[in-house]
């Protein structure tokens, strides 16, 4: 059929109306973010773009490797003409800097107070560039925001692990940080299932572990699960070939808590949950997937994981389950 041709125009500018921005520039023009120190933690920073030019305060890209002066024993820290030294194959630190640098400049002022950090994703690594970021601002007088565009998906919530636990010691008034993560309601990366004081009932979780052949196959899989602090469950792990790797030892916090056991080409290492909660209230367990060598990747097919409830009350149990970058996800099924 055929349809007229519409010529569109640009909103992107609806937003600052709408939030009051135009207004709040207007009423408060000494607030022009000059005293500020924006940082960012992600993928790095093509610095040669002219939006940048006059705008970056540092860099510290902990993926190269230098030992400094500054305390860090990693990564190499660039200021001046070593700024384009850093570099972003993925775009997504490049992009969020861009609106950062956007949003100062619509204020007129605010030079040099972009702050980033090219990590390398590890989240000890993350929380050493959290302070990084927040001395580098307390040095300066200023007070710091840090832009966290990333997530670990280890957790259903982000309130109880050490990442989490450790942002909530460092931040205040002038210390503060904005995490920005995606909607993932849609990936089955986890699965919940009540369970009650049944041990002949036991949870039945069926994840899919990408075919070897395919590209993005996992050289890893991290199962992590908890249960409320009341339960006391036992796991057992069968692989796609019907290995089986059984917990049948009560719950205990005296030796190495952690199982072991093999599989066709593959190997797996059970933490046990403790008789002890974590700090949030809950018993958590943790099974890791691996290749035995000279294999690269973990078993492809469907694997299965039984919870069994062999305490007095019922529990909810909850798995998720998590790969390494740029691996495909391993989804419940």
């Amino acid at each position: 059929y055929l349809a007229v041709s519409m010529r569109l125009k640009p909103l992107n500018d609806l937003a600052a109306i709408e939030n009051g921005l135009n207004e709040f520039k207007n009423n408060h023009p000494e607030l022009n973010g000059a005293e500020v120190i924006f940082g960012i933690i992600n993928s790095g920073i093509d610095a040669s773009q002219p939006i940048f030019a006059g705008r970056i305060h540092g860099i510290w890209d902990q993926t190269l490797t230098e030992n400094n002066a500054d305390g860090q024993i990693y990564g190499k820290f660039l200021i001046g003409d070593s700024l384009t030294e850093c570099t972003d194959a993925d775009g997504n630190g490049t992009r969020t800097a861009k609106l950062v640098a956007d949003f100062a400049a619509q204020f007129g002022g605010a030079m040099e107070n972009i702050v980033v950090v090219k990590t390398n994703f590890q989240n000890a690594h993350l929380a050493d560039a959290v302070k990084y970021i927040f001395e580098t601002a307390q040095s300066s007088g200023k007070t710091a925001i840090v832009n966290l565009n990333l997530d670990d998906f280890f957790d259903v919530r982000k309130d109880a692990d050490d990442f989490s636990n450790f942002i909530g010691q460092e931040i205040s008034a002038e210390k503060i940080v904005i995490p920005i993560v995606g909607n993932n309601a849609e990936r089955k990366i986890w699965a919940t299932a009540v369970i009650a004081s049944n041990k002949f009932s036991p949870a039945k979780f069926k994840f899919v572990v990408p075919s070897n052949s395919q590209p993005g196959s996992p050289p890893e899989v991290v199962l992590r699960g908890w249960f409320e602090s009341s339960g006391d469950c036992e796991i057992t792990i069968f692989s796609p070939n019907g290995g089986v790797t059984r917990s049948t030892q009560p719950a205990t916090i005296e030796g190495n808590p952690t199982r072991f056991g093999i599989y066709t080409n593959s190997q797996a290492f059970l933490t046990k949950p403790s008789i002890s909660p974590a700090p949030n209230g809950r018993r958590e367990f943790f099974i890791d997937l691996q290749p035995i060598p000279p294999v690269q990747f973990v078993v492809g097919g469907v694997w299965k994981l039984t919870v069994t409830n062999v305490g007095n009350a019922e529990v909810t149990v909850s798995v998720l389950s998590w790969s390494p970058e740029k691996a495909k996800d391993v989804v419940f099924i």
